[in-house]
């Protein structure tokens, strides 16, 4: 399946055209919010301005990409190449799927953004309110477009290119069905957190095969010692540890299911010690990460906490003498002031009242 349908490509382009929506959501609601509707067009312009403008981009950078890929590097040097780039790829999939697990507050972190530009268009004048609006739109459709190209350069490396295609089209699709759902039924995007979720930690396991994948080509090209045959004459670090190719192949032309598993988790038919350590190796570093985030409370939060904010407590100030502080029970020999009786707050009324009447004649 994946010679003609890349899901890597699918959840990459999902992901990127589902954060491009969700921006530009919250830009339209927060014009519809603030009644300045003659600004919706410029989001729009701005978004479909970025997504041309990324297109002619990755469309050369994919070019050049794929000629140096042919052209270029031959031999041993094509190998290193794209060991290179999957391991690139890796770390930026890497990040991506850690932001992607940020999805509490991220509308509210956007619409924060986006107030503070509107302020520009009540307060500074409508040239600047548009030019902010236009621009914002702009950069982020042109940041996402171009994070796409990257990460699909490096996931699609060794791979068939007729996958991309189909992929990349279904890919765009959901991420802008699922945002108009979002903007039309005004749900949050803490509402499908589970989704993002899951899709997090698939982006991981293509992330962790990558890197599997990266350093079995460093085996191809000798970087860790003699990887010829028979299997008996490698180091330790290079012997082929298991041999599933005649039942659990992963070669898509033998078995479909296995080459989907390849593709989805880094599955391989025949390991190494240098695969177990890159692949076991990358799951324990996100273990710690992860780990840590989670102890801080910041694993699923988009909102950046600020320290002193949340649970400060301001300094208790002394009391005034003859002031007992609020909460403070009285103490056994404070002296209370006796309540005046009915008769004594009658007369006490009555002779204010009289010293008011002479001072008015």
């Amino acid at each position: 399946m994946n010679d003609i349908f890349s899901i890597a490509a699918m959840f990459i382009l999902f992901r990127e055209t589902l954060e491009a929506a969700v921006i530009i959501s919250v830009m339209l609601q927060l014009c519809s919010k603030l009644g300045l509707h003659k600004l919706k067009k410029w989001v729009w312009a701005g978004a479909i301005a970025g997504i041309g403008l990324a297109i002619v981009i990755g469309i050369i950078f994919i070019c050049l990409f794929y000629v140096a890929q042919q052209q270029v590097f031959k031999g041993s040097g094509r190998s290193i190449f794209e060991a290179f780039l999957m391991l690139i790829a890796s770390a930026l999939i890497t990040l991506l799927a850690m932001m992607m697990l940020k999805y509490k507050g991220y509308e509210e972190k956007w619409r924060a953004k986006l107030e503070n530009a509107s302020q520009a268009q009540t307060k500074g004048g409508r040239t600047q309110g548009w030019w902010q609006i236009f621009l914002m739109a702009f950069s982020n459709t042109l940041r996402e477009g171009l994070e796409s190209v990257v990460f699909l350069c490096g996931v699609t490396a060794g791979v068939d290119p007729r996958s991309i295609p189909l992929a990349g089209i279904v890919g765009i699709i959901l991420g802008v069905i699922v945002g108009v759902i979002l903007y039309y039924t005004g749900k949050s995007i803490s509402n499908i957190g589970w989704f993002l979720v899951i899709m997090s930690v698939l982006l991981l396991f293509i992330a962790a095969g990558l890197t599997a994948r990266g350093f079995t080509y460093f085996q191809f090209v000798g970087w860790f010692g003699y990887y010829g045959y028979p299997n008996s004459a490698r180091p330790w670090q290079n012997r082929q540890l298991w041999d599933w190719s005649r039942c659990c192949s992963m070669d898509v032309t033998k078995n479909k299911f296995f080459g989907l598993v390849s593709a989805l988790f880094g599955y391989t038919d025949s390991g190494t010690a240098i695969w177990l350590f890159a692949y076991f190796g990358y799951w324990l570093e996100i273990i710690i990460v992860l780990s840590a985030r989670a102890a801080r409370g910041t694993l699923l939060s988009a909102m950046k906490k600020r320290p002193g904010r949340q649970g400060a407590t301001l300094p208790a100030l002394a009391p005034k003498e003859g002031v007992t502080a609020p909460g403070t029970p009285p103490s056994p020999d404070a002296k209370v002031p006796a309540a005046p009786l009915n008769g004594d707050a009658h007369a006490t009324n009555g002779k204010h009242a009289e010293t008011q009447l002479t001072s008015a004649k």
